[in-house]
């Protein structure tokens, strides 16, 4: 680490990934850019376990505005102590084992910022670092805290790839897309009286894991043609 700078070499290309966090535009009253690193979330404080401790209970507690979180990162996290950033949180059921699985706890997920304050421990794949809650947006509260946008065939981003599949959950439809594990995209609706709102949509690679989170509306038409798209071609 050097500058307070804290990143891990990519387990692909033994490089070191670069993200610009203080290049991401923001404007929250439409729309939040952040990245969806996979964030190890406890309930620790300081006391932490020990790095090559696999076995410890990943938190499902809401993060709280202007508290402080014990988290566990690794590649592709890349950011500088002071740096501020958004990321999903998702209970631990669902962030080990999918919203598909569990989708139970998309109610119960949220957007954090997070300021990164220190460093607890590290090694060369992962360390314990301490953040602090800047802002919380829970998913099923995006659509009434964003302003409502379009964005004309936006749904063609989410059946790019060979491998796709939907599931449906009370209001919510998700959908997800990918080519053989090496890169990807998705996205988390929400179903309205009359059209669909994207409430997130999420981009990835083996390097770089990009997540947005909005109120674009979509129309019925739209997202029934992707269904029936995504359907076909898992009957083929």
């Amino acid at each position: 680490m050097q500058n307070n700078k804290l990143s891990f070499l990519c387990p692909a290309c033994k490089k070191v990934h670069e993200f610009h966090a203080m290049n991401m535009k923001e404007d929250k009253d439409i729309s939040i850019s952040g990245v969806d690193w996979g964030v190890e979330w406890s309930d620790f404080m300081i006391e932490v376990p020990n790095l090559n401790e696999r076995h410890w209970e990943r938190s499902s507690t809401m993060p709280v505005v202007g508290s402080y979180r014990s988290v566990l990162v690794s590649h592709p996290f890349n950011l500088a102590i002071g740096d501020e950033i958004w990321t999903l949180f998702q209970p631990a059921l669902s962030l080990f084992n999918g919203w598909d699985e569990h989708p139970e706890e998309i109610n119960n997920s949220a957007m954090v910022k997070f300021c990164f304050k220190s460093i607890i421990s590290r090694n060369e794949k992962e360390a314990w670092i301490v953040i602090r809650i800047e802002d919380v947006l829970l998913l099923k509260e995006a659509d009434i805290r964003l302003k409502s946008r379009e964005s004309p065939g936006i749904m063609k981003n989410f059946d790019l790839y060979d491998s796709s599949h939907i599931f449906t959950y009370e209001e919510w439809l998700y959908i997800d897309s990918c080519s053989q594990g090496d890169i990807g995209s998705w996205a988390l609706l929400k179903k309205k009286a009359k059209h669909y709102s994207l409430i997130l949509e999420g981009y990835w690679d083996f390097s770089h894991n990009s997540i947005y989170c909005g109120n674009i509306s979509v129309s019925e038409n739209e997202v029934n043609e992707l269904i029936r798209g995504v359907n076909n071609k898992n009957n083929l």
